[in-house]
């Protein structure tokens, strides 16, 4: 029986948000930011990244090469994208709804 490896699900996301904040306008240092955010009421780290924006095409390659950098298995991706598009990753700029790819995996 063949085991799959491990994915390490935060360190993933983690590369996601720090190459998404490097591409940005102003450019972001995901480290620095995840260290210097303030605590919510909730007691969650308030990552300003609402401050920053990426082109949407250079936020699909970024997502693409770390999926396939790690290797994750395609029933994946989807959890991915969502975690990383709906989380603290950068504004969206220059988005076109009519050239959304469909995102592999489930």
């Amino acid at each position: 029986m063949v085991r799959n490896k491990k994915i390490d699900a935060d360190k993933i996301l983690n590369e996601l948000f720090k190459r998404s904040f490097a591409e940005s306008t102003p450019y972001g240092d995901w480290d620095k930011l995840l260290e210097e955010a303030p605590i919510n009421a909730l007691g969650q780290k308030a990552v300003p990244f609402q401050d920053y924006e990426c082109d949407h095409k250079k936020m699909e390659e970024i997502f693409d090469s770390v999926m396939a950098e790690y290797k994750v298995p395609k029933n994946m991706i989807k959890a991915f994208s969502f975690h990383f598009w709906l989380g603290p990753s950068p504004k969206s700029k220059n988005f076109n709804p009519y050239e959304r790819k469909e995102v592999s995996g489930m």
